[in-house]
């Protein structure tokens, strides 16, 4: 089964690529070396502010735009996700990001939204998403989303393909 790209796009005054297992693949980019770049990325990486806007076009651009060309397939043939995190109520820079989202839906793009904290509004969540009862999540904060991340990814002990960090016991 062949594995999962993924591209990390922090945004807050403005989004930029920070993980470029999609728009730029490498065969050293597995879950381990995303763990360890994940690790080092600063909170501040692009400003404070809640420009998801600016994150849904780079989002866009990865899955559609001028940062496709490294995709393996056509869409038809790749399932291709979005996925918002987002831990500070509306967007507070920029204009919304609904029909960039809309654009991803249309291209049969799924897109989650994941809200973190008690000052996220549901419909933050809810206005990016096809499918609110199954796509819009809010977590009471970050322990919770760690919980969350743990079954998703499944046991972090379970026998993998050791990496250069985990036998360095980086991992």
């Amino acid at each position: 089964m062949p594995a999962a790209r993924v591209e990390v796009i922090p945004f807050g005054d403005i989004a930029s690529l920070y993980i470029d297992g999609v728009s730029n693949p490498s065969l050293f980019m597995n879950k381990c070396g995303i763990f360890q770049k994940l690790k080092q990325m600063p909170l501040s990486i692009n400003g404070f502010s809640t420009n998801t806007k600016s994150a849904f076009q780079l989002a866009f651009d990865v899955c559609l735009g001028p940062y496709s060309r490294q995709k393996r397939g056509p869409l038809n043939k790749v399932k291709t996700v979005v996925i918002l995190i987002i831990d500070y109520g509306r967007w507070n820079q920029g204009s919304s990001p609904v029909p960039i989202a809309k654009m991803l839906h249309a291209a049969n793009i799924e897109v989650f939204a994941i809200g973190v904290g008690n000052v996220i509004t549901p419909d933050t969540l809810q206005e990016v998403v096809r499918d609110p009862a199954k796509q819009a999540f809010h977590l009471k904060d970050f322990a919770e989303f760690d919980e969350l991340s743990l079954y998703v990814r499944g046991d972090p002990l379970e026998d993998y393909v050791k990496c250069y960090w985990c036998i360095e016991g980086q991992c």
